[in-house]
C-alpha cells in the first residue's frame, strides 16, 4: 500500500544519514525522498545486452516519478502528483 511504502522510505531516510543506502524501487514514494536519482536502462544491439546509467536532474527526477506513477500516459496532473510527492517528501526531512 501507498501508507507501507512511505513508512518504508522514511526507515530508509533515516537508515541514509549514517549509511549509504542504494536502492533501486518502482515505488514512487520511495524514489521521492533519495537525494540522489538515476536512471538505469538496459538495451541490446548485435546479440548484446547493455546498461547504461544516467543522473537525473530535478525536472528528470519528477518526470520519472511520474512514469512510475502512471506508466507511459502521463499527464500534466500525474507530473503534478510526482511535484506533490517529492515536496512532502523534502518536508518530512
Amino acid at each position: 500500500s501507498g501508507r507501507a511504502a512511505q513508512k518504508t522510505a522514511e526507515k530508509m531516510y533515516g537508515i541514509s544519514s549514517k549509511n549509504q543506502v542504494l536502492c533501486v524501487t518502482h515505488l514512487p514514494q520511495i524514489a521521492a525522498n533519495a537525494d540522489t536519482h538515476y536512471c538505469i536502462e538496459k538495451s541490446t544491439a548485435n546479440n548484446r545486452t547493455f546498461t547504461t546509467i544516467k543522473k537525473l536532474d530535478h525536472n528528470q527526477k519528477r518526470d520519472e516519478i511520474a512514469r512510475l506513477i502512471a506508466g507511459s500516459n502521463i499527464t500534466e496532473k500525474t507530473i503534478e502528483h510526482a511535484s506533490e510527492i517529492i515536496e512532502l517528501a523534502q518536508r518530512s526531512h
